[in-house]
């Protein structure tokens, strides 16, 4: 039997970690989540109704925009925490504050 390298014992903790399962669905949920929002804005728009920021600074149509924009900004975020990337870009975006 071949013996294991570094690299592929660390991708064997990983993967089969329970921490990394349950970030694996989380961030999964969160993304479909995000996509239904940005698929179905309408409803998400009958559901908050008109957003006035986003009508004044978006022009017409505004709120539907900014719906979407937020969906897309959810499935990043999903993603980001389905791959175990979120601590990452957090700690290199406002880590330097709590340092």
């Amino acid at each position: 039997m071949a013996k294991e390298g570094p690299i592929c014992a660390h991708l064997h903790a990983t993967i089969f970690d329970n921490n990394f399962m349950s970030n694996f669905f989380l961030g999964l949920v969160i993304a479909v989540i995000g996509a239904a929002m940005t698929m179905k804005s309408d409803v998400v728009y009958q559901w908050l109704g008109q957003i006035v920021w986003a009508e004044r600074n978006l022009g017409s149509g505004g709120t539907r925009l900014f719906i979407k924009l937020l969906g897309i900004l959810i499935i990043f975020l999903g993603f980001t925490i389905m791959v175990g990337l979120w601590g990452s870009i957090l700690e290199g975006t406002i880590g330097a504050l709590y340092r």
